[in-house]
């Protein structure tokens, strides 16, 4: 071989060298710029995420703990102001004491309705506005029975079109848990 020869070989691997380098170099930059480019929507999905955690915190402390029973109660009457439906057909308010959410700073306070001889119509308005009345307030389960004698069935009260109803609502509060300090430490 002569001198040409091996410079055209030394050439040509050189430039295979080079062409692969390249190649490989390209690979690495395009595998690159896709995780940068998934980054870069986690970073965003991360900031949208964040913002919302911050507005759900910011509303939790715009609400008022949920223990005043007068305004429950009222909250109730206006609600069933609003149903057309007499305060008589609200047998009883039985509320029970507040239960922390796990960890959190969130208590819930659970409470039970008993509803009677309310007409489907009238009930379903009933909590309807009784939802509304505040945005923390929940309806968590019900109830539908139907009234127990025939007596009360064929009564003037009662056309058969009544119910009795348990209801249960709950509302949630923003009581952040207050840390007992050790004087002795």
């Amino acid at each position: 071989m002569n001198l040409n020869q091996r410079l055209i070989i030394w050439l040509l691997l050189m430039t295979a060298m080079f062409t692969g380098s390249s190649m490989w170099s390209y690979g690495h930059l395009q595998s690159q710029k896709r995780l940068a480019e998934i980054s870069a929507r986690n970073q965003s999905k991360c900031q949208q995420i964040a913002q919302a955690i911050d507005d759900i915190r910011q509303h939790a402390q715009d609400i008022e703990p949920a223990d005043d029973m007068n305004s429950l109660v009222q909250q109730i009457q206006k609600a069933a102001s609003s149903a057309n439906m007499p305060m008589q057909h609200v047998q009883r308010i039985r509320p029970s004491s507040p239960r922390r959410l796990g960890q959190s700073p969130y208590v819930q306070k659970a409470t039970q309705l008993s509803l009677q001889d309310v007409t489907m119509q009238n009930a379903i308005t009933f909590l309807h506005h009784l939802a509304m009345s505040q945005p923390n307030l929940n309806i968590q389960s019900m109830r539908i029975t139907s009234p127990r004698s025939y007596q009360q069935e064929t009564s003037a009260t009662n056309t058969g079109e009544t119910w009795k109803m348990e209801v249960g609502i709950a509302s949630i509060a923003y009581v952040p848990e207050v840390k007992k300090r050790n004087n002795g430490q």
